[in-house]
């Protein structure tokens, strides 16, 4: 009878150890539950995408490029139209101008290596021209 007692009196300590680690591993689940759904809360306000989206913008390398080349290659198409039509107003002259224009900017943003290429050598032919005149 003793060993029957002392048995039963093992099993149900055991039983109400593992009932007591599911109410505390489920009471934490639920706190880190509510703490994921604050955060997402956070995440999703307006103001809170809105300034995740700028500072994406800010740090990403290749979207600075890609506006710098944009850029450039929509001021170079607007000079080219200004050099050729100029203050014409002539209908066919300004549509013959947006084309040219639309066609040189285009040009210059799908070749930006090459263009980039070109602009580093006349930097460096600069460059070096000022060197040899210090030099003298």
């Amino acid at each position: 009878m003793i060993g029957t007692s002392s048995t039963t009196k093992t099993l149900i300590f055991s039983v109400s150890i593992v009932g007591c680690t599911k109410t505390i591993s489920s009471f934490a689940f639920s706190l880190a539950l509510k703490k994921e759904i604050l955060i997402l809360f956070e995440k999703i306000q307006p103001i809170n995408i809105i300034q995740d989206t700028v500072n994406e913008l800010v740090e990403s390398k290749s979207l600075q490029t890609d506006v710098i080349d944009l850029g450039v290659g929509t001021a170079t198409g607007f000079a080219i139209r200004k050099l050729i039509v100029g203050e014409s107003k002539n209908p066919i002259a300004q549509v013959i101008g947006r084309m040219i224009e639309q066609t040189v900017s285009q040009k210059i943003i799908s070749n930006r290596v090459v263009i980039h290429n070109i602009g580093r050598n006349v930097l460096n032919l600069f460059s070096t021209k000022t060197k040899k005149e210090k030099t003298k």
